[in-house]
């Protein structure tokens, strides 16, 4: 019974609570409603985070101190322009000064340290018709005014006790070339040797160690067109050098050069040789072309872009040896006797290559396109003069030429007998120094023997005798004051002349 009344008095409260709980619910169901935001139920809070908000409130506060990071300093600088004259304003830490894209050149700039202690500045330009100028600082004109000359390269550098702790870096607008990489502490920025105008700057300080402010390559480009030629040992190739040829291909100046050697004799061209070189195909700084001949060459280098030529420049080089075989010959026995002898005299006691260089007087004896290694047609004839003529006066000029080249080279005479009087041309009035030359008199078979009859078919052989050697060496002593072949011994004789 008791049970039963528990029950219905726990039914009872049930149904009451109900009754009044459901008008509170229509009302919060009506007020979410009508409300623009929505509501987000709340999380239930994890002990743990409370005990440490407790925690940290119990913590009394701390005040932490943050070093505010140190000022870069500033630097200002002012050009003075073509047109224009003083900049009205200095400008500061790398914003540009100067002009762009209308073709004015700075003159004149100025560059400072304002309110920097301990700290200075110090800059130098490379001016026009001048080239470098002294140091100067914190102010002053670095440059020229009212004379008319550019600016074509700065350099900059921070001195000063903090002077360590900041790097410099600076970058210019030059004349066609537009704006270069960032030089930075003293280092060359713009050109040198183009007459290009620095037309535009703008300089920054970092603290040392930061990053440039941009590119730094190519902050300083040199004449980029100023090549060497060198001979390859004793051969007849030389060694072309580009030493900025790294430069040329970045910049785009040019994508080959063309390279022409010549040699010439009384205005005329008698070799010439050509050979194209893309820069694009080296792996080096230097490349070798074959000039073909020993002599003074006259060389051109034309710099080419699609086909173009952008520059040309002119160079010479002599190509020499230490030693030459020389080969005026006539008739045939001599040819004969030479040309079975030539590669015992060959090369030299060293192991070079003693190059021969041959003229024969009847040409048609040798074939000159067949020419063996080492031997040489006489280069101040073109080769189709070499196959059918001759020159001694030729011969003896380019005697004189190689001597010239290499007042030190040894010169072996081959000569016909009866045609000795060549010795005063080829040696004498070349004034070749004693032990630098050698004579070998080549036979000429018949001719030898009737020149020879008719020289001493007289009463007194040996005064005859007595009588050529006087005259050759009174003729050989005034060759070689005089440099002038005597009239006596100018020409071919049909002579045996006696060898001194």
């Amino acid at each position: 019974m008791k049970r039963q009344f528990r029950a219905s008095i726990v039914l009872i409260s049930c149904f009451m609570s109900m009754l009044l709980l459901s008008p509170l619910a229509c009302w919060a169901d009506q007020t979410v409603g009508s409300n623009e935001y929505e509501s987000v139920p709340e999380t239930q809070s994890d002990p743990s985070d409370q005990t440490a908000a407790v925690a940290n409130e119990a913590m009394p506060s701390v005040d932490v101190a943050v070093e505010p990071k140190e000022a870069v300093p500033d630097v200002s600088y002012k050009s003075h322009i073509s047109g224009i004259g003083w900049e009205s304003t200095f400008t500061s830490n790398g914003s540009i000064s100067g002009t762009t894209g209308q073709s004015r050149r700075l003159e004149a700039i100025r560059v400072s340290l304002p309110n920097s202690e301990d700290l200075g500045i110090e800059y130098r330009s490379h001016v026009q018709n001048e080239g470098w100028q002294g140091w100067v600082s914190n102010g002053a004109v670095s440059g020229t005014t009212g004379k008319g000359l550019q600016i074509e390269a700065v350099e900059l550098k921070l001195t000063g006790d903090r002077s360590a702790s900041y790097d410099l870096y600076y970058r210019v607008h030059a004349s066609n070339f537009g704006w270069l990489g960032w030089a930075s502490n003293g280092s060359t920025a713009g050109t040198t040797g183009w007459s290009y105008a620095v037309e535009a700057m703008q300089i920054v300080i970092v603290k040392k160690g930061d990053a440039a402010p941009g590119d730094t390559a190519g902050a300083y480009v040199p004449y980029v067109f100023n090549c060497s030629l060198s001979q390859v040992g004793e051969t007849t190739k030389a060694t072309l050098n580009i030493p900025q040829v790294e430069d040329i291909k970045r910049l785009g100046i040019a994508d080959s050069i063309k390279v022409t050697g010549s040699l010439s004799y009384r205005g005329r061209v008698t070799r010439a040789v050509s050979s194209t070189i893309a820069l694009g195909d080296l792996d080096s700084s230097s490349s070798e072309i074959e000039l073909s001949d020993y002599g003074p060459f006259d060389v051109t280098l034309q710099y080419l872009k699609n086909g173009n030529i952008v520059h040309e420049d002119h160079q010479s080089i002599g190509i020499s040896a230490s030693e030459y075989n020389l080969a005026p010959l006539s008739a045939s026995f001599p040819v004969v006797l030479y040309s079975l002898s030539f590669w015992d005299i060959s090369t030299s006691s060293a192991g070079t290559t003693i190059p021969s260089i041959v003229m024969l007087d009847r040409p048609s004896a040798y074939n000159w396109n067949s020419l063996p290694s080492g031997m040489y047609g006489l280069p101040y004839l073109t080769h189709e003069e070499n196959a059918s003529s001759s020159s001694y006066r030729a011969f003896a000029d380019y005697v004189a030429a190689l001597y010239k080249i290499n007042p030190k080279a040894k010169f072996n005479l081959y000569i016909n007998d009866i045609t000795c009087s060549l010795i005063h041309r080829m040696i004498y009035s070349n004034k070749i120094p004693a032990g630098q030359y050698s004579i070998r008199l080549l036979s000429d078979g018949s001719a030898t023997y009737v020149f020879t009859n008719e020289a001493f078919d007289v009463k007194d052989p040996d005064s005859k005798q007595a009588e050529l050697i006087a005259s050759w060496n009174a003729a050989k002593k005034k060759e070689y004051e005089t440099g002038e072949v005597s009239n006596s011994y100018s020409d071919y004789h049909g002579i045996l002349c006696m060898p001194c």
